[in-house]
């Protein structure tokens, strides 16, 4: 049997949520390691936290740059066209019509 295994298309973004991703286990293993042996390596631990932090830094500002997030949201208030010909033509109406004067429940009378 053959496999092909793609971990990615955009090798990018897969790096750079790499170096997020070790920069938090760097972070968490250093305090864990701080829990442990407690003041004694307290240099490694900091030293170890701050490589971390700039990990991080540096794979979500890189994300940040790359892909552009605030360009290119969802806007969920505009259905998308799914293929199937279901996409809302111009000036179609809602399957339920909605109409504020009914009310299923009226409200109290003071």
């Amino acid at each position: 049997m053959k496999y092909h295994y793609v971990v990615t298309k955009d090798l990018a973004t897969f790096g750079l949520s790499l170096s997020a991703g070790f920069g938090l286990v760097l972070i968490i293993i250093a305090l864990a390691i701080s829990m442990v042996f407690g003041e004694s390596v307290a240099y490694l631990v900091s030293g170890a936290i701050a490589a971390g932090v700039v990990l991080m830094i540096i794979g979500i500002g890189g994300w940040l740059i790359v892909v552009q997030p605030w360009r290119h949201f969802d806007d969920i208030n505009q259905p998308l066209d799914d293929g199937h010909g279901h996409a809302p033509h111009a000036g179609e109406q809602a399957i339920v019509p909605h109409d504020d004067s009914a009310h299923a429940v009226e409200p109290a009378q003071h």
